[in-house]
Parts: C-alpha cells; structure tokens; sequence
C-alpha cells in the first residue's frame, strides 16, 4: 500500500479498481488517540488492505487539530490542516476518475468517516454502531437505512435518528463549500455523499477482526450496488 504524508494527513489513492468508498480516520492516530477513538484508523487501514479503498487519517491527534470541526481562523495551524485534508480528498476522487470539469463529482461516491464512542445503553440494550448523516442533510436517509439493517442483520443495535452523534455540521463543506474561513472551497456537490459513523468501544477493540470483516462485507456489497446504479 502506497502511502502520501503530508504534515497533517496521510492518505492512500485507493486500488486501481477500488471501490466508490473512500473511508475516513479523523481523530485514530496519535501520538495517543483518546480512548473513545483508539484503532479507527488501524481499522480503517485493515479494511483498506482488502477491499483497495482509498483513505485519509490525520497525523495529529485531535487536540492540536481537529478534522472533524469547522476550521478556526485564528489558527494556522487548522487552516493547513484542513487544506491538506481538502486536497487529499480532491486527489483521490480525481484519481477515481470521479471530478468533472468543475470540479464536482460527477458519479455518486460514499465517504465513510470512522469514529469511535464510549460504550453507553439505550433502553437496555447496548448501542454498537450510530449513523449520522445531520438527518438527511450529508446523505440520503436510504444510504443510512441500507447501512442500519446490514449491521441489524448481524445482530448489532444501531441508531440512525436521535443520535448522540448526528453527523458534525462541518462535514457539509466538502459537499456544499460555504466555509467562511476558507471561502474559496466550493466543496464536491451532492454526489459526494458523507455517514459519520460512531463504532463502540466493544466492536473496535474486544471484536476487531469482526467488524472488519462486517465493514468490508458491506463495502463490497454497497459498492457493487452503487456501480451498477451509476
């Protein structure tokens, strides 16, 4: 696996033939990732090696630089941080094939953010996986009902309304632009479509292996089914 390092993210272009997902790690790597974020991007990376998808994961941890966040333009350090990220994506996604002229997407694609929680209960049972798309907003409600019964099918408690995490309203960017401290990004379009997915504690240390092989089962499928739709 061919890897480009930046300052503040890594990514990796993707297979020839990968599929038209491009996972997401913000908050995985170190130098010590908060619990409730440990092995996303080692995640992140095992289902890349399978499936061939291109990724992005940060290189600082979360406390000098959010990726996840709106850029702070008192900071230099997120406005660069966040430029990287913006032009990692671009690469990938022209590398796919994916850009027209105006650099917008022009075949639907899916980008998977992996995040991690603490493990918490709803009405008695534990919750393993949350979906958020800011109701609609990132992505269309079928692409997170797709997802919620995949993971339902294996047993899995997963939420994808009234989350505690809904999807982070600073992920529209890449779709829409309207980032007032970087006025000049005009985002992907709505092709691009964004799930902030919310993975236990559990499912990403005591089940690892399993979960990998879940997410990549479901890449695969989704995958085969978006091609052939596009």
């Amino acid at each position: 696996m061919k890897l480009y390092e930046r300052e503040y993210v890594r990514y990796h272009i993707g297979s020839p033939h990968a599929p038209y997902i491009i996972l997401d790690a913000p908050h995985g790597v170190g130098p010590s990732p908060l619990p409730h974020d440990e092995r996303t991007s080692e995640l992140v990376r095992a289902i890349s090696n399978v499936t061939g998808c291109p990724f992005i994961e940060a290189t600082k941890n979360r406390s000098v630089v959010d990726m996840n966040r709106f850029v702070d333009p008192n900071s230099w350090e997120s406005i660069c941080a966040h430029v990287e990220y913006r032009q990692a994506l671009k690469t990938i996604l022209s590398n796919l094939g994916l850009l027209n002229k105006n650099g917008q997407v022009k075949k639907k694609i899916l980008l998977l953010a992996v995040h991690g929680m603490k493990n918490y209960s709803l009405g008695g049972k534990d919750v393993d996986v949350e979906l958020g798309t800011m109701g609609g907003v990132l992505a269309p409600s079928t692409i997170s009902k797709k997802m919620k019964r995949f993971f339902q099918q294996h047993n899995l408690t997963v939420l994808d309304d009234n989350n505690k995490f809904p999807g982070h309203p600073s992920l529209s960017v890449h779709i829409f632009g309207g980032d007032p401290a970087l006025p000049g990004y005009k985002g992907f379009g709505k092709n691009l479509r964004i799930v902030q997915m919310e993975l236990s504690n559990t499912l990403r240390t005591k089940h690892f292996k399993k979960t990998c092989s879940l997410l990549t089962e479901f890449i695969n499928t989704f995958s085969q089914q978006s091609q052939a739709k596009n």
